[in-house]
């Protein structure tokens, strides 16, 4: 909703901001401020009437698929089913008139207040840096966003560095979108001389035109800051907490064989008949299950999981302190994370909700660090008894002392007396838990894919509309005598500026949001963020930028100055 919001309200602002030649004119005839306002709320609120009603049944179309893709993927249960409701709809479309009258009347708000003796003067002119408006509402995305940041690069919790850091982006964005003028007049004046060594007359121009129209380059930017910033924010946050738990998961998996079933689960008797087979010389189980809200965290529930049979079976769950032996009776072992929200310590008596809603009270008698793959917490078999769905275990891990493939096999014969046995590598679970995190693997990117498709028609829109506007522009310079070579190369330069500022800001922007993820989620801060993937939506967002900028132009520089001139705004 943001993202719709953000876009369609700078789109609309820059339209109006491009009329301001217009508007003077009507101005310098006697029309009031009250009659341009109203001129421009009536337009503007039927372009966002008919433009809502013609996304309902786009949005409906892509609710289905999404629906049933929720359903293919196993996130939804099977009796999972779309309703429509014009609730729904007409929050759509009220929501989208109430942002583009807004939009339009913030930014009109100067041309309908201006003299008419004064509107053509003042419209010609470029408005200062900032203004008012955008000083207040730069300070305010500020004061949101620096609290926000502050909370994710101290925090150790993945689940509040993961949602401080994306709303914290939100509102850099915001930022960066008001104060963008005074970024592209710093940019401007920084890399004038360098444009002007390169290119005498092309970056000499270039370089001129970003420091002296930097709203108009600022609203040219903006899109692609809003692209790149949401779009890496959002798939890289996936990425890394993906690939931080692939990372524990085969660190902790120390084990050479796996045993699971084909059914519900294994008797506790399998475990037993595993740490008798030959060649076996550790064996433990881990059965899935899920703490309700304790241990300092409220309105949402923990992973978890049951290790029977303490230490062994090659599991490596990173202990810090204490140990995994004491496991037994009413102890419980901590993640990392989940110990320092509760503040406990080894030997320290802990309330705990068990999956049912019973509360429980347990001593912990082991910290560790790989909670990411192996859960808030690991109960011991007797403090979850009677508060299970089912008694069975999910997985039983074998370390061996002989060859792998030969225990494999004793092992298998196993499956005699518990049918849908089955053994494998301890690597199968990595890629057994990769197929079954559909959220990442397939909503996520989902959800950033249609981030960018619609933010790259915003991108589209708004440089498509900087570009066109400057064909008078661009005459008037060639009737001064710069040649159309020198044009070319001024746009060139011009946009290659464009894309560095959208492209810098958002990377910046990328960075504060998921630096402190990292840090909270490994302690380092290296987010991992695939280089194909990356260049990919950079390259396209550049390629984007690039066509919408050269093409409007291209096509202004063939027709002749002195027709383009007197050219219809």
């Amino acid at each position: 909703m943001f993202i719709a919001i953000f876009a369609v309200a700078s789109t609309l602002g820059l339209s109006i901001q491009q009329r301001k030649r217009e508007i003077a004119l009507l101005r310098a005839v006697a029309a009031t401020p009250g009659q341009i306002r109203r001129m421009i709320a009536w337009e503007a609120a039927i372009v966002a009437l008919v433009g809502s009603e013609a996304g309902i049944w786009p949005g409906i179309v892509l609710g289905r698929v999404l629906a049933q893709g929720l359903l293919d993927h196993g996130i939804t249960p099977p009796n999972y089913a779309l309703h429509y409701d014009w609730l729904a709809a007409a929050a759509a479309i009220g929501g989208g008139v109430v942002t583009a009258l807004l939009a339009v009347l913030v930014a009109g708000r100067r041309a309908a207040r201006v003299p008419p003796t004064l509107a053509l003067t003042d419209a010609a002119a470029e408005p200062r840096l900032l203004g008012p408006g955008r000083v207040i509402g730069g300070l305010i995305a500020l004061a949101g966003a620096v609290p926000l940041f502050a909370v994710s690069i101290t925090t150790t919790d993945p689940q509040t560095a993961a949602p401080t850091s994306e709303i914290n982006a939100l509102f850099l964005v915001m930022a960066a979108a008001f104060f963008g003028p005074v970024m592209v007049y710093a940019v401007a004046r920084l890399l004038a001389p360098a444009l002007t060594a390169l290119s005498p007359a092309g970056g000499f121009l270039a370089a001129a035109n970003l420091g002296a129209a930097t709203r108009r380059f600022s609203s040219a930017s903006t899109p692609l800051v809003l692209t790149v910033a949401m779009s890496c924010t959002f798939f890289f946050g996936f990425t890394t907490i993906d690939h931080a738990t692939t990372q524990q998961l085969q660190a902790g998996l120390t084990g050479q064989l796996a045993v699971t079933s084909a059914g519900p689960g294994l008797p506790a008797a399998a475990l037993a008949d595993a740490r008798a087979t030959q060649g076996v010389r550790s064996a433990v189980g881990l059965t899935s299950t899920t703490l309700g809200p304790s241990l300092g965290v409220s309105g949402s529930t923990l992973p978890a999981q049951i290790l029977t049979g303490g230490q062994g079976g090659g599991l490596d769950v990173g202990v810090t302190s204490g140990s995994l032996s004491a496991l037994h009776g009413d102890a419980i072992a901590l993640g990392r994370h989940i110990a320092g929200a509760a503040g406990a310590r080894i030997g320290d008596r802990v309330t705990v909700m068990l999956g049912d809603g019973t509360p429980a009270h347990a001593t912990v008698v082991a910290i560790y660090s790989r909670d990411l793959a192996f859960g808030d917490a690991l109960l011991s078999p007797e403090l979850a008894a009677g508060h299970q769905t089912t008694p069975l275990l999910s997985e039983i891990l074998i370390e061996t002392g002989q060859p792998a493939g030969a225990v494999a096999t004793r092992l298998q014969a196993l499956a005699q007396r518990y049918p849908g046995l089955h053994v494998s590598d301890s690597a199968s679970l990595i890629t057994a838990n990769d197929a079954s995190n559909e959220l990442n693997h397939w909503l996520g990117p989902f959800f950033v894919a249609m981030i960018f498709v619609f933010t790259s028609i915003a991108v589209l829109n708004t440089l498509i509309m900087v570009a066109l506007r400057r064909r008078r522009e661009l005459a008037l310079l060639r009737l001064t005598g710069a040649t159309v070579r020198q044009v070319r190369s001024m746009a060139r330069w011009e946009a290659i500026l464009i894309i560095a500022i959208g492209l810098g800001i958002g990377l910046a922007i990328v960075a504060t949001a998921l630096l402190p993820l990292s840090h909270a989620l490994t302690g380092g801060f290296r987010p991992y963020a695939p280089a194909d993937w990356l260049a990919a939506i950079l390259g396209v967002s550049a390629l984007l930028a690039l066509v919408a900028l050269s093409v409007p132009t291209w096509q202004a520089v063939r027709s002749r100055p002195i027709e383009a001139i007197g050219i219809r705004e």
